[in-house]
């Protein structure tokens, strides 16, 4: 099978038409995705900046599709699978214009619970640097700040969880709302650092 072939256990950092009803997990965003041709993160204090990858887009299937619907859903777009992350299991596909793309997905759509850039650094020794946000956001500080706590609220945070020292924010799959609450946090006095969650990944 295509997941199989294609598995490969990625460095974690921290539509064939179909007669289905669509469906909308807790954790898919209820508005369409919307991706930049640019993002920054911050990184001690400072923000680095990336490209989308015009070529590149991350995607994940409902839970329960089979994979033969998935491999039926990725040849009628002629859309080829370069990654797969089980974890989130988040697939990486080649596309032709990654940014149109989402602008022409329906939405919600009855195969895709996500859809979301595939950001993009220089080259570092011939490999080319791909960061694929997750739908979490890794914070050492305090979350419990009364202004922290309500904006965290209104951003639509599903659930947090305590790793060690950090607190990690999961949010609805939206790589863009995930990021800029990120970056949010990231200046806020109530927190030392938060950053996205990212898939990493080396290409030639």
């Amino acid at each position: 099978m295509r997941r199989t072939l294609m598995a490969t256990l990625l460095a974690l950092v921290v539509v064939a038409c179909s007669n289905d009803d669509p469906v909308q997990p807790q954790n898919q965003a209820s508005e369409r995705p919307v991706i930049r041709d640019q993002y920054f993160y911050y990184y001690q204090d400072s923000p680095i900046y990336f490209d989308t990858a015009i070529d590149r887009l991350a995607i994940k299937f409902h839970e329960g599709i089979s994979e033969e619907r998935i491999d039926r859903f990725l040849d009628a777009r002629g859309w080829k699978v370069y990654g797969f992350e089980p974890s989130h299991e988040i697939w990486m596909v080649l596309v032709e214009n990654a940014l149109d793309v989402v602008k022409r997905v329906s939405w919600p759509n009855p195969s895709l619970e996500y859809i979301g850039p595939v950001l993009e650094s220089g080259l570092c020794d011939g490999l080319q640097l791909h960061m694929t946000p997750t739908n979490e956001i890794s914070v050492r500080g305090d979350v419990t700040d009364a202004e922290v706590a309500e904006h965290l609220k209104g951003a639509g945070v599903i659930r947090t969880r305590e790793d060690r020292d950090r607190t990690i924010l999961e949010m609805p799959w939206d790589a863009t709302r995930t990021i800029d609450l990120a970056n949010w946090l990231a200046v806020h006095p109530a927190t030392e650092y938060a950053t996205p969650n990212f898939i990493q990944q080396f290409c030639r």
